[in-house]
């Protein structure tokens, strides 16, 4: 082989590796152009703005000397909300939103409705197996609150 040849063979193999290269490099740029971009929710932005009221409900959750109790009973089928003495049942309001995460379909939201103890029952009979999220968004007066457990059905 001749020296002529030899480097003729470097510029065709530096100019295949470069064209290869940017080859390579379109058909990236093709492919995450044509990937479908989704957020997690539909209204991102707008639950975006709104975040700094939830931190506040929460904050305000811990705070309370004694809070919303949580307690599943699978075995009787419901889910037993206490909420505190201090408080007046008749003043508290709010929703219940038994949460799916693998099928936004399954979501049941209950409104809060306190009996005279402040205790409310939450009926779990018809809920599929699985895990499920229990967020529970309430006030009492002019505070408001923010709650959230995990409950995994068998």
């Amino acid at each position: 082989m001749s020296e002529s040849t030899k480097k003729s063979a470097w510029g065709v193999g530096i100019f295949v590796f470069y064209g290869v290269f940017i080859v390579f490099i379109l058909a990236l740029v093709l492919y995450v152009s044509l990937q479908d971009m989704q957020m997690v929710t539909e209204d991102y932005y707008a639950k975006d703005l709104v975040y700094q009221q939830h931190i506040d409900k929460v904050r305000q959750s811990q705070e309370l000397t004694e809070g919303l109790k949580i307690e599943p009973n699978p075995g009787k089928m419901h889910i037993m909300l206490t909420f505190p003495a201090d408080m007046s049942p008749d003043s508290i309001g709010g929703t219940v939103t038994l949460f799916r995460p693998s099928n936004a379909r399954l979501d049941k939201v209950i409104d809060i409705a306190p009996d005279k103890s402040g205790q409310q029952a939450i009926d779990i009979a018809g809920l599929v197996r699985g895990n499920w999220r229990i967020r529970i968004d309430w006030s009492c007066g002019s505070r408001s609150f923010y709650s959230e457990d995990v409950l995994y059905l068998q």
